[in-house]
């Protein structure tokens, strides 16, 4: 340490110890270079295990000790909430102010003025305590509170739309048309889309945006509380209805009244919905004051509502009360330009949320996450980033939270075929697994007919006698009619099958970890490497000329555990195919084999 630095410390020492609360001063790291006597007293610890230790190893909570220092530069001053935990005292809270002091060149020391208010604490839950009984006058106001609390959770993180995709430009340019009008707008897509998100972002850029915004869940009102749930009630009205109920339309008066799932209400009901809108007034039950309301409507549904009206199950004039301005929003699997900011986001929030460092996205994992279909859109991409933070460790791992099919969709799906104009360059052993991959499936599909008009040579259009030098020349053999490989349904059964397993075994908590650092590729590869290595071991048209699958599993270190949950899960799946006992025995004694070749005892 610079002679500066000790020179500053010896001209605050004498200050410090003077003060009447604890004091010390730390390096921009948060280290202990000097602290007064009371500081010792208070952690009833000797000097010598004070200085130069960590301020997060003395007081709590030590993540957000540190989250502060990293902050300190900008802020030059602050406050934070700590606390020790005492066996005697229990929890000592400590509120400290800090002073950023010698700035110079990116280094710093801070000053920490720490002040016991564990006292302040114990007066503040007394006075907490006495207003638990006060609240039970403030029913109205409580009411109001319940309706809004859920909506500030909503919104106060409200941020536009993430990607740039096409279809989201799309999208927001009409939000941005229709948000300054007062016009109904009708927003429909499916589940999990985002909805929702554009309802609000039509409010908040809308002259109404100081006013409320109203959410109402269609679908969760039960027809008999349909009229309290809008219109509100008085005290008696029926029973059960021991106070005065404001309704949504009267909460969000000169605001916004969002109604989710719109197609959900009941067509009996949905008379009295378009009568209110149309009039702009309502009466609550049992009253008959009427109420005049200035909200905008905003409706969402992911059903088809033209069908429904068809159906009977909608109002037509609701509809186009309703439908003025519609929005359509995007799946995310038309948005496959957006998953990738989406996924990013998401990633720091959550790891933000649970406090864990997992590290970004890979490339391949990013493939993966385009690759998917994405049935659930925004909400399930949202789930699964989550769910891979709270699984993984060290290292992001996105196929543990990927739902099975997900996985096994992921690995299944080809590259695309390059154009003939392509300059694109396949290589020549490729170009014959595929060739000889397209005979077969031709043979299969004619039952291993090669002439005739449901030969494979005219399904391939080429000569019959060509179509036969081309069997010969790739080793080609009809499988034995009796074969396991016949008895299972030959490749198109085969390959499903090795598809499902594939993704059984990488979603796996346990064998997942085989394939942590495998990228979409080389999942690709090995898809077809066993499906061709699985074909051969049955008694299948050609002799396996792929990897050598021992060769290359020996070193995975694949154990006796790892192998019973293997056998499981070829259990699990075999279960649907209905195979007889001897075909299951012989199938087993295959996979037996190869087992005895890569595990040592």
């Amino acid at each position: 340490m610079s002679s500066n630095n000790d020179n500053l410390k010896r001209q605050f020492s004498l200050d410090i110890n003077s003060l009447p609360f604890l004091a010390c001063i730390t390096n921009q790291n948060g280290f202990i270079e000097y602290a007064n006597n009371l500081l010792f007293e208070a952690l009833d610890t000797r000097k010598d295990a004070v200085l130069k230790v960590s301020l997060s190893e003395l007081f709590s909570p030590a993540r957000t000790i540190q989250t502060y220092l990293k902050k300190i530069v900008a802020l030059e001053k602050g406050q934070i909430e700590i606390y020790i935990n005492d066996k005697k005292k229990g929890k000592v809270r400590f509120i400290a102010n800090t002073q950023v002091i010698n700035e110079s060149k990116g280094a710093f020391f801070i000053l920490w003025a720490i002040i016991n208010v564990t006292k302040y604490h114990q007066s503040i839950q007394e006075q907490q305590r006495t207003l638990k009984e006060l609240d039970a006058l403030n029913a109205k106001l409580l009411l109001e509170r319940d309706y809004l609390r859920d909506e500030y959770h909503l919104t106060h993180d409200i941020e536009d739309m993430i990607g740039n995709s096409p279809a989201l430009l799309q999208m927001i340019e009409r939000i941005q048309s229709v948000a300054e009008t007062n016009a109904s707008v009708l927003i429909t897509g499916e589940s999990g889309s985002g909805k929702e998100l554009v309802a609000r972002l039509i409010h908040k850029k809308s002259h109404r945006r100081e006013a409320p915004l109203v959410t109402v869940n269609c679908a969760s009102i039960p027809s008999e509380l349909f009229e309290s749930e809008f219109f509100g009630h008085i005290r008696g009205a029926f029973s059960g209805a021991v106070q005065d109920r404001i309704g949504r339309f009267e909460l969000a008066n000169t605001g916004t009244l969002f109604l989710d799932e719109v197609g959900e209400i009941p067509i009996d009901l949905q008379s009295k919905l378009l009568r209110t809108i149309q009039q702009k007034s309502f009466e609550r039950v049992g009253e008959n004051v009427t109420k005049e309301v200035d909200v905008r409507i905003i409706a969402a549904t992911n059903r088809n509502l033209e069908n429904d009206i068809d159906k009977g199950l909608f109002r037509e004039d609701l509809y186009y009360r309703l439908s003025v301005f519609p929005i359509s929003v995007p799946p995310l699997r038309k948005r496959k330009d957006d998953i990738i900011p989406l996924a990013n986001f998401f990633l720091e929030r959550a790891k933000l949320e649970f406090g864990k460092q997992v590290g970004s996205l890979s490339a391949e994992q990013l493939i993966m996450l385009q690759e998917y279909h994405w049935p659930g859109n925004i909400r399930e991409l949202k789930n699964i980033i989550e769910r891979a933070v709270i699984l993984s460790k060290e290292h992001i791992r996105i196929d543990l939270a990927f739902p099975e099919q997900a996985v096994r969709e992921i690995g299944s799906k080809e590259k695309e075929r390059p154009s003939l104009n392509s300059l694109n360059v396949i290589s020549d052993k490729l170009l014959k697994e595929i060739e000889k991959n397209n005979i077969v499936n031709a043979l299969e599909a004619t039952n291993w007919r090669i002439s005739g008009k449901k030969g494979a040579a005219n399904l391939l259009e080429v000569n019959p006698s060509t179509l036969s030098s081309k069997v010969r020349a790739l080793k080609i053999k009809k499988p034995e009619k009796n074969s396991l490989y016949n008895r299972l349904g030959g490749v198109k059964n085969i390959t499903p099958l090795v598809d499902e397993l594939l993704a059984k075994l990488r979603s796996d908590e346990q064998l997942g970890r085989h394939w942590k650092d495998r990228g979409i590729d080389n999942i690709r590869m090995e898809k077809k490497y066993v499906v061709d290595y699985f074909c051969d071991l049955t008694g299948g048209p050609f002799t396996y000329t792929g990897r050598n699958m021992i060769e290359v599993h020996k070193g995975m270190g694949i154990t006796e555990a790892d192998w019973e949950i293997l056998t499981k899960h070829i259990i699990a799946i075999l279960s649907k195919y209905n195979l007889s006992e001897n075909d299951s025995e012989e199938l087993f004694e295959i996979i037996n084999n190869v087992k005895n070749k890569l595990i040592t005892y």
